[in-house]
C-alpha cells in the first residue's frame, strides 16, 4: 500500500509537470492542444521516473543502467500513454467545459492512465527480486566444490554483478575495446 500512494504521489507531481507545461504552451505561447501535450507528456515521464526511480521503487532500481531503464520506462508508459490521451482528446473534442480548461482532460486522463502505469512499472521496470536471485543475495561469501587442487567457489558479489551484466543489452564493439 505504501509503493502505491508513492506511486500517487509520483503522478502527481507528473501530472503538475504536464499541466503546469501544457498551459504555458497553449495559453502563452498559442500552441495547439494536441501538439503541446508531446512536450508535456515527456516532461512528466521523466519527472515520474525520476521520482519512481529513487523514491517508489528505490529498493528495486539498478537492473538496467539509468538510459536504458528510462527508455524501457518510456516504452512501457506508452501504455499509459494511449490510455491518458485518449481520455483527454476524447473530452477535450466533446465537452466544452474541456476544451476550455484542457487542464481538465489532463487529469482526467493521468486518472485514468493510473492503473497502466503502475501495473507495467511493477512489473516490468521496477519488478521484485526474484526468488532465484534473492537466493543468490542470501547465498554465503562462497559457493563451490573442493578439489584436488583447492577451492573453487564464486562469491555472491560476484554471481549478482555476473546477473545484473546478463540483463543489460551487449555493448557495442567500440565500448569494450576503451
Amino acid at each position: 500500500m505504501r509503493r502505491l500512494f508513492r506511486f500517487a504521489v509520483s503522478g502527481t507531481a507528473g501530472f503538475l509537470v504536464d499541466a503546469s507545461l501544457l498551459a504555458l504552451l497553449v495559453t502563452g505561447l498559442d500552441l495547439n492542444p494536441y501538439l503541446a501535450r508531446i512536450p508535456s507528456f515527456l516532461s512528466a515521464v521523466t519527472t515520474t521516473w525520476l521520482i519512481n526511480r529513487y523514491w517508489t521503487f528505490a529498493d528495486r532500481r539498478g537492473r538496467h543502467a539509468a538510459g536504458a531503464e528510462w527508455r524501457r520506462y518510456l516504452l512501457a508508459m506508452s501504455g499509459g500513454a494511449a490510455v491518458n490521451y485518449g481520455v483527454y482528446a476524447l473530452l477535450l473534442a466533446t465537452v466544452a467545459q474541456v476544451a476550455a480548461r484542457p487542464v481538465l482532460g489532463v487529469a482526467a486522463g493521468s486518472l485514468a492512465a493510473m492503473v497502466v502505469n503502475f501495473a507495467s512499472s511493477s512489473r516490468w521496470i521496477f519488478p521484485a527480486k526474484s526468488p532465484s536471485s534473492a537466493a543468490v543475495a542470501t547465498a554465503p561469501a562462497t559457493t563451490g566444490s573442493s578439489s584436488a587442487t583447492g577451492t573453487v567457489g564464486v562469491s555472491a558479489e560476484a554471481a549478482s554483478t555476473a546477473k545484473d551484466a546478463a540483463d543489460r543489452p551487449p555493448r557495442s564493439s567500440f565500448e569494450t575495446s576503451r
